[in-house]
């Protein structure tokens, strides 16, 4: 109700109140939405949809990068820590776009099985994966864990690039970001 028709006393008429509630109360016709509101709601809905989902696979495609670099450096790390526990050659042998570690690797699963990582399959799906390490298909860590070469992982989903360098002389692992 507004002020204006409001009695001077403050008080409300009992035909003023009777208005009043009928207003508030919704009518049998007006229980749903209509179709024009619907319509404009999916319109809305398509927008936003429209602007998020490029965003989304965007990020998609960085964390999948990403995380195949992070995979494929534990990997090599965790060989080479196998080597020097073991005080053994470890080896590590190269597909087009795979790499299998030996059964004996800790923290792998199955001890009895050798580990293949497969980058172009899930959960990396990468787009591209090039394995430069001259060509030779084996990578070995001696028992000090020094690597028998270096060479390095390019890795790439959608825009995004990383490298995964191991170098030859001091066994360090590292990951860079390309342009």
């Amino acid at each position: 109700m507004y002020a204006s028709s409001m009695p001077i006393g403050g008080r409300a008429t009992r035909i003023q109140l009777r208005c009043a509630t009928e207003l508030l109360r919704p009518s049998p016709r007006r229980l749903g939405f209509t179709f024009l509101e619907l319509v404009i709601v999916m319109l809305i809905l398509g927008i936003m949809a429209a602007v998020a989902v490029p965003t989304f696979f965007d990020s998609l495609m960085y964390h999948r990068v990403e995380s195949a670099a992070r995979r494929v450096k534990a990997d090599l790390e965790q060989l080479r820590q196998t080597a020097r526990r073991t005080s053994r050659t470890q080896a590590l042998t190269f597909g087009e776009t795979s790499y299998t570690l030996p059964p004996d690797v800790p923290g792998l699963g199955q001890v009895s099985d050798s580990y293949t990582v497969d980058l172009l399959q899930s959960p990396y799906q990468l787009n591209s994966v090039s394995i430069e390490f001259s060509d030779n298909p084996t990578l070995s860590f001696d028992g000090h864990g020094m690597p028998s070469l270096g060479g390095s992982f390019v890795l790439q989903a959608g825009d995004y690039i990383r490298t995964v360098s191991l170098d030859g002389n001091t066994g360090e692992i590292t990951i860079s970001a390309n342009p």
